[in-house]
């Protein structure tokens, strides 16, 4: 979720009768698909499976054939079985992978897949696989490709008998990591068949290299296709009949958009429209007459551009102001109709590009009264309403036209701000946030309750490069995280680094720390009693003996690492080697009430164990609590709902709570819960925004 600092005037506001709101279900569903009936399926927060019937999502209980026996249990009640992901195949089809929570961490465990067409009655079938995060497309002719972390590619044939079909061999492997990620895609072939690709979205993360062109039950690799890079690929798009654009990614020196002769299997490389522009294209779509491409090294950097008629425009950047697929992985919608096209971003809502000459972008967000602050679905239901989806956020359905209306935005919103991180508060009252003006270098800001001031950060940091939380130590000094890039030319490599600038107010100077662990042992050496809060992954530990401990990132393997200073060195460890295990998910490391290094992690059935550091090695013991430093704080299983304050206030410093809910900002204090906001009025709290901090600035103003 995309930082916003929004300030409002005190006082309560009349509610009175008007124009309501766009109609919202606040489910937080995820992976939501429409099947070829136009019914909408997705899964929910219990974990369960459901339909948006009447305006709302409703449950469903579906009955799945027993891993064991020939009986049949009910899906909510077997092992706790819960759907993992949603695909349709090319008739519309919709098929459900379930997993169980009990599944071991370690052997393959039973999976179902159904397939629910028209008929009422769902097919499932049971088969056995380690499928911690799977991936699914279909061909033509009704056969799926399942794959999951680790080099086996599964076929599912259209009796839904499960089988390997590939295994990739090193030499037909981009990249070296098979533990996390591994999606194979396939894009049907006029004549039959299909061809596989591997979509590489991390560098280390390894998939499929080249193409392989299946036929029946022939597979046939080909790695290496004049003019094209022989290894992973970012996107993929079949744009005319025998053209396929494809993306080669950043890291690889040839990077940029090819397109693919299918006839002649020989590729050449697109010019860009300007330099760097198609450095990391991460999404291609087609429609009649335009193709659009986005484009960018990281979430905040990705650009829309759109060709038509043989030319290149950019429509928007940047695209998003937020991740847009977070913790799950996300195709981004793209819907065309006769007026035009309609795509979902990150924290920018929806936009709409005109299908006019003049071409151009117009934003849906919560100043149109659109209440998603990202759009990860886009359908059209029968009676010709659009509905909109947001993983984690909820749902709204209107009719097109009925965007456009105007609605007056309230004036107790005096301003909104667009940051890139959280707030800090200085002793003297003033407000600090990082801002990363779109064009512009990116900032330290320092809000004096009037006007900003602005600090530049200096070189090598880039905006792409922030870590988009800033902390405040006990000397009042502000830290800003950052990776720095570097590519090494003899290695053909990109390493990457993480590191701090630290911005000292007293004397308006900055200063570099070549790594996480330099800064804080630098800390303790200014301050022994110092203390550091700095919100995310990097929020650091201290234990009454001076010893710090924290979680930081191995950019080169991507695995996230325990840091242990003992007072005198600092000491490693990767997750593995204190015990963690996927599937499951982690926390960050703390000290216990008896001053011991320790981090819990969960197992593959939830449960959350706690590793402890003790005589030079770790050991697994009985669950203590870290608090906020838990893992279920930081990730979620399957299927659970995310964190969500809605209905929990958030106090100011003059005794009152913030909360938000039903499609209102509320303001309670002496058992009084006040609406803020007119119905008529157009706020940003009338989706799901969550509140995360509340301040009052120098000058007495609340700002959320």
């Amino acid at each position: 979720m995309k930082a916003m600092l929004l300030m409002v005037a005190y006082g309560a506001s009349i509610i009175t009768a008007a124009a309501q709101p766009l109609p919202f279900d606040p489910t937080p569903v995820r992976d939501v698909i429409q099947d070829g009936l136009g019914r909408i399926w997705a899964i929910g927060p219990e974990p369960g499976l459901l339909l948006w019937r009447g305006g709302r999502w409703r449950p469903q209980t579906l009955v799945l054939p027993s891993p064991d026996t020939n009986s049949v249990a009910n899906a909510d009640g077997l092992k706790g079985a819960f759907p993992i992901l949603l695909q349709t195949n090319q008739l519309g089809v919709v098929h459900v992978v379930w997993g169980a929570m009990d599944r071991s961490d370690e052997t393959e465990s039973a999976y179902w897949i159904t397939r629910i067409d028209g008929t009422n009655t769902p097919v499932s079938a049971v088969f056995k696989a380690s499928l911690a995060t799977p991936f699914l497309a279909f061909e033509s002719e009704g056969t799926g490709w399942l794959t999951e972390p680790g080099p086996d590619v599964h076929r599912i044939r259209p009796d839904l008998v499960v089988e390997q079909a590939i295994t990739i061999r090193s030499n037909q492997m981009s990249g070296t990591r098979f533990d996390q990620y591994n999606p194979v895609q396939a894009l049907p072939l006029a004549g039959g068949g299909a061809l596989l690709w591997g979509e590489q979205r991390f560098r280390e993360l390894a998939t499929l290299r080249g193409l392989v062109v299946v036929s029946g039950t022939n597979f046939v690799h080909s790695p290496s296709i004049e003019g094209l890079p022989n290894r992973g690929f970012s996107a993929a798009e079949r744009v005319e009949p025998g053209k396929l654009w494809m993306g080669v990614p950043y890291w690889d020196e040839a990077a940029g958009l090819y397109e693919l002769d299918l006839n002649g299997m020989r590729a050449r490389k697109l010019a860009e429209p300007v330099p760097g522009a198609f450095s990391h294209v991460i999404g291609i779509h087609s429609s009649a007459t335009d193709v659009f491409v986005i484009s960018g090294e990281s979430s905040l950097q990705h650009a829309l551009w759109l060709r038509r008629k043989g030319f290149w425009q950019r429509i928007a950047f940047p695209l998003d102001s937020a991740s847009f697929d977070d913790f799950y992985r996300v195709t981004r919608p793209v819907l065309t109709d006769a007026g035009g096209t309609w795509i979902g971003t990150g924290g920018n809502g929806l936009l709409r590009i005109s299908s006019s000459v003049e071409s151009s972008a117009t934003v849906f967000d919560w100043r149109m009264g659109q209440p998603l602050e990202s759009v990860h679905r886009i359908a059209w239901l029968p009676n010709g309403e659009m509905m909109l989806v947001g993983f984690g956020e909820g749902a709204t359905h209107t009719r097109p036209g009925d965007l456009l209306k105007g609605r007056s935005i309230s004036p107790r919103v005096i301003d909104v701000w667009r940051a890139a991180g959280n707030l800090q508060r200085d002793a003297g009252g003033h407000l600090w946030t990082l801002l990363t003006p779109v064009g512009e270098k990116p900032s330290l800001g320092e809000w004096n309750g009037a006007a900003w001031r602005h600090h530049p950060i200096p070189a090598p940091v880039r905006k792409g490069d922030l870590g988009y939380r800033i902390g405040i130590d006990s000397l009042g000094r502000f830290w800003v995280p950052y990776r720095e890039r570097l590519w090494i030319a003899d290695r053909r490599e990109l390493s990457l680094t993480e590191k701090v600038a630290l911005f000292v107010p007293a004397q308006s100077v900055w200063q570099h720390f070549d790594s996480m662990e330099e800064a804080f042992a630098a800390l303790i050496q200014a301050d022994p009693r110092g203390r550091l809060d700095l919100p995310g992954w990097n929020q650091p530990d201290f234990s009454d003996r001076g010893e710090i401990c924290f979680l930081g990132m191995d950019w080169h393997t991507s695995d996230r690492v325990v840091h242990y200073h003992d007072g005198q060195k600092w000491h490693r460890w990767d997750l593995a080697s204190v015990g963690f295990k996927r599937p499951g998910y982690f926390g960050m490391p703390f000290f216990t009430a008896e001053g011991r290094l320790a981090i819990n992690f969960t197992r593959g059935s939830g449960a959350q164990v706690t590793a402890l550091f003790e005589g030079g090695q770790w050991r697994t013991a009985l669950f203590q609590s870290a608090g906020g430093r838990d893992p279920n704080q930081w990730m979620r299983l399957p299927g659970q709902a995310p964190g969500d304050t809605a209905g929990r206030g958030v106090a100011d410093e003059v005794g009152g709570f913030w909360k938000t809910g039903g499609q209102q900002l509320m303001n309670s204090g002496s058992g009084l819960s006040v609406p803020q906001f007119d119905l008529a009025e157009v706020h940003p709290f009338i989706g799901a925004r969550r509140i995360e901090q509340v301040w009052l600035d120098a000058r007495g103003n609340i700002v959320l």
